[in-house]
């Protein structure tokens, strides 16, 4: 319990902190490294499993690449198909049901994981 307690107050600290300066902030990466700073000082470095660290690390790079990747391929394909044409409203009313129906399958994918 007091592992805890310490890593979440840990990452409060920092998120206050952080915010107060106007530095780019993230509670996933702070209660992360609050959980990770409090188990390395209740047992030593070794209790890290530090795979699993660099996995997460990982997906902090891989996770907004990806999603520029995806954003990049949306435009794209907006452009394409609506902003190009001649008859733009027709093309927007053709594809924006497309689109929203896209959007609403990944949201409705996501709330069911």
């Amino acid at each position: 319990m007091w592992l805890m307690t310490a890593a979440l107050l840990a990452a409060a600290v920092w998120l206050n902190f952080a915010t107060a300066v106007g530095a780019p902030v993230s509670t996933t990466h702070s209660i992360v490294g609050g959980v990770l700073g409090a188990g390395i000082a209740a047992a030593g470095w070794s209790i890290a499993d530090w795979y699993q660290v660099g996995m997460i690390a990982a997906s902090w790079i891989i996770s907004p690449v990806l999603g520029g990747v995806i954003a990049a391929t949306f435009l794209y394909v907006i452009k394409r198909t609506i902003t190009y044409k001649s008859d733009v409203l027709t093309a927007a009313n053709r594809m924006v049901p497309f689109l929203v129906a896209v959007m609403a399958w990944a949201f409705g994918t996501y709330l069911m994981l």
